[in-house]
């Protein structure tokens, strides 16, 4: 159900739509007009049970437990069915339903060899369980691998435009030694600037365009009923199910299109400063006191306790970025997935116990701002963003865990802070309005404390 120019679009299976000669005895219709208030009450609660259950047969109205609906996905018993489809008016969308004919073409690819060659191959790891990711797991109701996060036709899409990536490439550099302009030169991983490494550059920019196109050609998309347009994956930092998912026509003009993806990044390096000042990126453990640089002004934003397990996350865009550009960065994708024991984040399952992943975290924050003041300028204080949402009960009342220990890694690593200020960072609208996020981060500002500072206790100081 979506607002629609101040009238109500109903996607829904009304009593009269459930026949036996309908495909699985019953089939979806649209309606648009104004809805009654007790319509639009049930309309919104969908299939949620009134009877302490997670769910409510459309067909029977019976209750459903949620261990039946998981077990049944976790069987391979959960299937997809073509709800509507969405399609540009002259004033505005236009939703309608679909056809028997619409339904095959939409499942048409499902027998592809490239399809189960890929959900066999670079799609066949696993996606995070619940111990892994707060804020919620599809693989809980058995979308097990990555390749389950994405219909036959996605995938097809999606395998393409990576395959094209390195065709790019090689046409690219064909071009140019054509041309006669300059020899081939190293790679860009190299440092070279001639034809090569110009092939990669532009290599590198379509492999992080496919890697967009990713986040809005997944089945954990949804349609934002308010702006009527399709939303991300990550609209917070989980892979949580979706039940109803919007499928993005990647060829079109609309939201999520291939296009948009290319593009909009490019008007970012439009606006980039053009001087003759250069800058150097470095890829570096920074609790290891390496940095390469000293005397620097220091702004940095470090991981947030255990909110966000970076890593695990990134494994999302990791298996295809690896299938588009591993050949240009082959040293970046020549493990199977990211990275993770050494990423700093308080998980408990990594460290074996929370009391265990808490030390982690305070010694690795502890060891990266103390290479951090090494490095930073005297004259200059530095900017540390922060910010936590979980909070938990102590004696003393509420506190969160996170927020003490990263102050104790300031503290511990000769830090003084000077103030804080709290910024609005985060968006609000949409979809985080519904949860319980931050509208705002802190931003501590720090100096080099003396080492021969004096200290005080707690009772002097009050």
């Amino acid at each position: 159900m979506t607002k629609v120019r101040k009238k109500l679009i109903e996607v829904s299976i009304p009593l009269e739509a459930i026949n036996a000669a309908a495909r699985d005895g019953w089939k979806f219709e649209v309606r648009t007009g104004p809805l009654l208030k007790l319509d639009e009450d049930r309309l919104k609660k969908g299939t949620k049970s009134d009877k302490g259950q997670a769910f409510v047969c459309i067909l029977t109205g019976s209750a459903i437990d949620r261990s039946y609906i998981q077990a049944e996905g976790k069987a391979d018993r959960l299937g997809q069915r073509l709800m509507a489809i969405i399609a540009e008016g002259s004033r505005g969308r236009l939703y309608t339903i679909p056809t028997d004919e619409h339904e095959e073409i939409a499942f048409s690819v499902s027998a592809d060899p490239l399809v189960a060659e890929a959900r066999a191959t670079f799609l066949s790891a696993s996606t995070p369980t619940r111990a892994m990711i707060t804020g919620g797991v599809c693989s809980a109701y058995g979308l097990r691998t990555w390749g389950h996060l994405f219909t036959p036709r996605q995938i097809v899409g999606l395998t393409t435009f990576a395959d094209l990536v390195e065709k790019a490439r090689f046409r690219i550099l064909a071009d140019a030694l054509a041309a006669g302009r300059e020899d081939e030169g190293a790679t860009l991983r190299d440092g070279g600037i001639g034809a090569r490494a110009y092939a990669d550059a532009v290599g590198t920019y379509l492999g992080l365009a496919v890697s967009r196109q990713v986040n809005r050609g997944c089945t954990l998309n949804f349609w934002d009923n308010t702006r009527e347009n399709i939303q991300q994956v990550f609209g917070r930092q989980a892979f949580a199910m979706t039940w109803d998912f919007v499928e993005t026509n990647f060829f079109s003009n609309s939201s999520g299109n291939f296009m948009d993806q290319l593009e909009l990044p490019a008007k970012t390096i439009t606006n980039w400063p053009h001087n003759s000042a250069s800058g150097s990126i470095y890829m570096i453990d920074a609790a290891k006191n390496n940095f390469p640089v000293k005397n620097i002004v220091v702004s940095t934003d470090p991981p947030y306790y255990d909110n966000i397990g970076y890593a695990t996350l990134a494994d999302f865009f990791y298996v295809w970025l690896k299938l588009s550009l591993g050949t240009i960065w082959p040293d970046l994708f020549r493990r199977l997935a990211t990275p993770k024991d050494e990423e700093l984040v308080a998980t408990p399952y990594r460290h074996g116990g929370k009391a265990e992943a808490e030390a982690f975290f305070m010694k690795g924050m502890s060891d990266a701002l103390t290479a951090v003041r090494n490095a930073a300028i005297e004259a200059a204080p530095l900017a540390i963003y922060y910010a936590f949402k979980q909070s938990e009960s102590s004696n003393e009342g509420v506190s969160s865990a996170g927020w003490a220990s990263f102050l104790q890694g300031v503290v511990d690593a000769g830090l003084g802070i000077d103030g804080t200020w709290p910024v609005r960072t985060e968006l609000t609208g949409n979809l985080k309005n519904k949860f319980n996020v931050l509208a705002s981060s802190i931003v501590l500002v720090c100096t080099k404390r003396s080492l021969s500072a004096a200290v005080t206790t707690r009772a002097d100081f009050i």
